[in-house]
């Protein structure tokens, strides 16, 4: 059985672990801004963990620009990846 290949973007906006402290507040609050269906402390309970976070998946890079910049501007390590399938597996 195959997979719906639809349900994921092709590419995934990803925020990496941080070991700093105040950056993963300001991130968590920045996080808690653009995306407002998650309170603040589910968002700073995950970044706290200290692992890779999948933020968001589109079609494109541009969907995803604006997300990136506004993580940016914070110095919030986040990158645009690419989605590869390895074994009908969804990595990036």
């Amino acid at each position: 059985m195959m997979a719906n290949k639809r349900e994921t973007g092709k590419f995934i906006l990803v925020l990496k672990g941080m070991e700093d402290k105040r950056l993963r507040y300001l991130t968590a609050k920045k996080l808690a801004a653009m995306w407002p269906d998650t309170p603040f402390a589910e968002w700073k309970a995950k970044l706290d963990i200290g692992e890779s976070v999948v933020l968001k998946r589109a079609d494109s890079v541009a969907e995803l620009n604006n997300f990136k910049k506004e993580l940016d501007a914070i110095g919030a390590p986040a990158d645009i990846v690419e989605q590869k399938s390895i074994g009908g597996a969804p990595v990036f």
